[in-house]
C-alpha cells in the first residue's frame, strides 16, 4: 500500500508511539537472544567471518625482529659465530673479540701434539703420571662414562689410530691391517691409568696418545659458555664447529638451530627450536676420501679402528656440550638401528636424529619436543608421532 503525506505537516504518517515502543523492544530482545542463546550454539571452532578475518590479519603481522649483534669467524676452516641479543655497541664488539680469541686458544691447546696443554700431557704421560688440569680431568671422566653407556664407542685414547690414518693431512690411503692392529694396541680406556685423587693420567703402552677430537669443539664450547656469564647480554647463541649452544630467545622467538644435510650442500635436514641447551653433531664430511663405495673419515669404530659406515650423520641434544658431542660420536658409530635400540632400552631420555647411509632419517622419541617437522619422512623408534 502506498503511503500518503499529511497536508498539515508534510511528513509521512508513522505508527502510534505504543507500536514503535513495542517494535524497538522486540528488536532489542531478538539481539539479546542471538547473543545469549543462538551464538553459543555455534559448532566448536567456528567463528563469525569478520572475527576470522581480523584474526588472520593480526596473526599474519609478525613483530619486527629484536635487536641483536652477530659476528662470524673461521678457525682453520671451521665455522665459528656468536650472536648476542641487544643493540650493537662497542661493549659487544670488545667482548666478541675477546671471546673469539679465548675460544681459539682453547682449541689450539687441545691439539694432541705440539706445545699446548694436551701436547704437554701426552709427552709427560708417556714417561709417567702427568698432571691434568682439574676441569680437563673432569671432562675426560665424563666422556669415559658416556663410553661405558655406549659399548665403548667414544674413546679419547684413539690418538694412535687417528694419527695412523692421518686423514687430516690429506692422505688418501687405506691403512694396512698390520699398521691398524699396531695402532689399536696403543689405544683403549683400559690402557689409560687415571688417578682421580692425584689428578694425573699415565699411559700403560708406549706410543699411546690422548686425542680429544671426539669432543674438542664441545670442550671449547664449555669455556665459551663460562665467558658468556660475564657478558651484558643474557640471551645468546654461538657455533663452534659441530656444536651450537643457545640461551634465552633469539630475534624472532626461540632459537632455530639448523643441522646441515651431510650430502646436500647448503640445505638443512633438521631444525630445532630451543631456548636453552646444545645441539652437537658428527658426520662424515670432515677430512675423508672414498674407495670402492666406502667413505674413509675420522669417526672411528673403537673396536676395529676403521671409519664407521653405518651413518651419514648423528645429532644429539643435551644441556652439557661435552655429553652432547660424546653421545653424537657414539651414536654415529653405532648407527640408527643399534643406537636407536640402545636409546630406547637404556637411554630413553636421549634426543637423537640420524641420517643413515641409505639416506633415511631416524629419530628417538625423546627428540619429538624439539624437532621442527619437515617435509621429509622421519622414521621414529617407539610410538609414531
Amino acid at each position: 500500500m502506498a503511503r500518503v503525506r499529511s497536508p498539515q505537516s508534510g511528513r509521512t504518517p508513522g505508527p502510534p508511539k505504543q507500536q514503535r515502543f513495542l517494535m524497538v523492544t522486540l528488536i532489542i530482545g531478538a539481539i539479546l537472544a542471538y547473543m545469549m542463546i543462538i551464538q553459543p550454539w555455534r559448532p566448536e571452532g567456528e567463528e563469525p567471518e569478520i572475527v576470522q578475518k581480523v584474526k588472520e590479519k593480526t596473526e599474519s603481522v609478525k613483530p619486527p625482529p629484536r635487536a641483536h649483534f652477530k659476528r662470524h669467524w673461521k678457525i682453520d676452516g671451521m665455522p665459528c659465530s656468536l650472536t648476542l641479543m641487544g643493540e650493537k655497541s662497542k661493549v659487544f664488539e670488545d667482548f666478541a673479540n675477546t671471546w673469539f680469541q679465548t675460544v681459539r686458544k682453547r682449541l689450539k691447546d687441545l691439539e694432541p701434539d705440539g706445545e699446548g696443554l694436551l701436547g704437554r700431557i701426552n709427552q709427560e704421560a708417556a714417561k709417567g703420571p702427568a698432571k691434568v688440569e682439574p676441569w680437563l680431568l673432569k671432562e675426560i671422566l665424563s666422556v669415559k662414562k658416556v663410553g661405558e653407556k655406549t659399548r665403548g664407542q667414544v674413546d679419547l685414547t684413539l690418538g694412535a689410530v687417528r694419527a695412523a690414518w692421518n686423514l687430516s693431512s690429506g692422505k688418501k690411503e687405506i691403512l694396512p691391517p698390520d699398521a691398524l692392529q699396531e695402532a689399536l694396541k696403543q689405544s683403549g680406556w683400559n690402557r689409560l691409568d687415571i688417578d682421580e685423587e692425584k689428578g694425573t693420567v699415565a699411559f700403560e703402552e708406549p706410543g699411546m696418545k690422548l686425542d680429544l677430537w671426539p669432543v674438542r669443539d664441545a670442550l671449547a664450547a664449555k669455556l665459551a659458555i663460562e665467558l658468556l656469564k660475564d657478558c651484558a647480554a643474557k640471551e645468546w647463541a654461538f657455533r663452534i664447529g659441530r656444536v651450537v649452544s643457545v640461551e634465552g630467545k633469539g630475534p624472532e622467538g626461540p632459537w632455530t638451530v639448523e643441522v646441515p644435510h651431510p650430502r646436500k650442500e647448503g640445505t638443512a635436514f633438521s631444525r630445532f627450536a630451543l631456548t636453552s641447551g646444545t645441539v652437537a653433531s658428527w658426520d662424515d664430511n670432515g677430512p675423508h676420501f672414498s674407495d670402492k663405495g666406502f667413505r674413509y673419515h675420522e669417526v672411528f669404530d673403537v673396536l676395529t679402528g676403521v671409519p664407521s659406515q653405518l651413518s651419514w650423520s648423528a645429532t644429539v641434544l643435551n644441556q652439557d656440550p661435552v655429553r652432547a658431542q660424546a653421545y653424537a660420536y657414539a651414536m654415529f658409530v653405532l648407527g640408527a638401528r643399534s643406537g636407536g635400540n640402545m636409546a630406547q632400552q637404556t637411554l630413553p631420555w636421549l634426543p637423537v636424529v640420524w641420517v643413515t647411509r641409505s639416506g633415511d632419517y631416524f629419530i628417538t622419541e625423546a627428540m619429538q619436543d624439539f624437532l621442527v617437522r619437515e617435509d621429509f619422512e622421519m622414521k621414529p623408534f617407539g610410538p609414531v608421532y
